[in-house]
């Protein structure tokens, strides 16, 4: 049964530990990697999902989450999906900030199509081990949903967050209760905890991450570069990350042409992804 199959069988059937085949597959590790249209490159190796196009994309060792639009208008009707590099599946749920974790065994997002509660459905939080691919930890607590609640109104102010995991596969997300409270778990044994103090701290935003906070572990570590190379002062340097064999440094902030560049020299890497609707991956 390949991957992608268990994550969704996993995913939907709510189901605990379970005797599941695993496909051994695995993404090069070591290639700069973004999608185009409908063609992902990954290292030397490129993919199709066509006919539909990618407009986001998130890497793991075993695959590619999408979400995947029937054309690149901004109106055209999207769906989330794993890709294993043969075959395409759906994602259960309505799924938003969605994260890997480092060493790429867990991905977390937060499913907008939780579980019922009398003023509606509400938000709910969903780790999956991606070796496994079993649910590992659901939790839908502070996520408002009491007799009352205004929950279109409450998500659209202060949508819950899934925030990302950092070095011990710790798992991060702000809940929906008074301006967000920021939690983690331990994965291995289901432990939560207050996570403060700073509940508006995001993955997405531009500085180092510290010892035992969540970081985006799609590029590697962040480093200062100066003319694309690393240095060590940021007085005249940008913020951006080195890839995790430190082959290459990318420049952050950029929403398009993205600049990557061989970290020891700063010589650009020429790659074909300047045109609209082009994501990278990490």
């Amino acid at each position: 049964m390949p991957l992608v199959a268990l994550v969704v069988l996993a995913a939907s059937q709510l189901i605990g530990p379970a005797s599941l085949d695993v496909v051994d597959q695995q993404i090069d590790p070591d290639g700069v990697t973004w999608a185009q249209g409908s063609t992902i490159t990954s290292g030397s190796q490129t993919y199709d999902v066509g006919p539909e196009v990618v407009r986001w994309m998130l890497t793991t060792p075993h695959g590619f989450f999408l979400t995947l639009a029937d054309s690149q208008q901004d109106d055209a009707e999207r769906r989330f999906v794993f890709f294993d590099g043969s075959e395409v599946s759906d994602v259960p749920g309505e799924v938003s900030s969605a994260a890997v974790s480092p060493d790429g065994r867990y991905a977390g997002w937060v499913d907008e199509d939780g579980p019922w509660r009398l003023a509606g459905r509400i938000q709910e939080i969903v780790v999956v081990d991606l070796v496994s691919g079993e649910v590992v930890f659901r939790d839908h607590e502070h996520m408002g949903g009491d007799l009352g609640d205004d929950l279109t109104s409450r998500y659209s102010e202060l949508p819950p967050t899934f925030i990302g995991f950092d070095d011990d596969n710790r798992a991060y997300w702000s809940d929906a209760e008074g301006s967000g409270t920021r939690w983690r778990v331990e994965l291995s044994t289901g432990s939560k905890e207050f996570a403060g103090p700073d509940p508006d701290r995001t993955r997405d935003e531009e500085f180092p991450p510290v010892p035992g906070e969540p970081y985006n572990p799609e590029v590697g570590p962040p480093v200062w570069l100066s003319d694309g190379r690393v240095t060590d002062s940021s007085s005249t340097g940008a913020l951006g990350f080195l890839s995790p064999d430190g082959r290459f440094a990318v420049r952050t902030g950029l929403f398009r042409a993205m600049p990557v560049t061989v970290a020891e020299t700063g010589k650009r890497v020429r790659l074909d992804h300047g045109r609209k609707w082009t994501f990278f991956g990490g």
